[in-house]
């Protein structure tokens, strides 16, 4: 779960695109859970815990990342 946060931390802070970058990291993210045997159920995503999550990342922190990812991530 670690790995996955981190990912998910590193592509926001980047923000590569105008607009979408959400929607691009859900799927690049699901891919990468799928592959691995796993899937996010991302219409649990919480939009407040996402961005607290993700300002935290920013700082380095991935723990709430963690933590919001591994209420989200079951094996396939």
């Amino acid at each position: 779960m670690a790995r996955l946060a981190h990912y998910y931390g590193e592509i926001n802070a980047i923000h590569p695109f105008r607009d979408g970058n959400g929607r691009a990291q859900r799927a690049f993210l699901g891919q990468l859970a799928k592959d691995a045997g796993w899937r996010v159920a991302w219409s649990e995503l919480d939009a407040a815990e996402n961005d607290a999550a993700s300002a935290a990342a920013l700082h380095g922190d991935i723990g709430p990342l963690v933590a919001m990812l591994d209420d989200m991530v079951r094996p396939r």
